[in-house]
């Protein structure tokens, strides 16, 4: 008869404590029920993935990723699997100007599978690029997608070689393949 009363305290004094812990997190949930509804489409491995990155983010990562759910809802599964794979990749892309992480994510639905699938497997090289070079490669897809067709092997040669460049060398081989 005495463990319901010890039980009941227990579970509220942890409710209290994960009220207190993820006060924001519940208000926000509360708010944006189509969150709720996107994590219930997580598989239990994918929510775990999720909660395991949730949990190391700064205050600050977490009320960022809170402010673009609407963002992430959008989605695939692969993009997901993808990004629960790849948080530091994420958070780059997190850490971008609004208006160029804006201009990635609209450049990217215009990508055709193929292409999205070649761009995820190869999201260290952009983590790479110079702020220079990712602004140009934004406003330069087509030239993007026909360097990203080379054989991997040339592709590197290639990077390499620019990379070797001083940057006004660099700077006017950008200007000319914009054209």
């Amino acid at each position: 008869m005495r463990t319901q009363p010890i039980a009941a305290a227990f579970l509220l004094t942890i409710s209290t404590a994960l009220a207190q812990e993820y006060g924001e997190e519940r208000r926000w949930l509360a708010e944006n029920p189509s969150a709720m509804e996107a994590l219930g489409s997580m598989s239990r491995e994918e929510m775990g993935q999720f909660l395991e990155t949730y949990q190391g983010l700064s205050p600050e990562e977490k009320q960022k990723l809170r402010d673009h759910a609407g963002d992430l809802q959008k989605l695939g599964p692969a993009e997901r699997k993808w990004a629960l794979e790849n948080p530091d990749a994420v958070r780059q892309l997190g850490a971008l100007p609004d208006a160029e992480r804006e201009k990635f994510l609209s450049t990217y639905e215009n990508l055709s599978a193929a292409e999205k699938q070649k761009l995820r497997e190869n999201a260290d090289q952009l983590g790479k690029l110079t702020a220079e070079e990712r602004a140009w490669a934004l406003d330069n897809p087509d030239t993007v997608r026909s360097l990203g067709n080379l054989p991997t092997e040339q592709r590197g040669a290639l990077l390499d070689a620019y990379r070797g460049l001083p940057p006004e060398s660099q700077e006017m081989l950008r200007q000319q393949m914009g054209r």
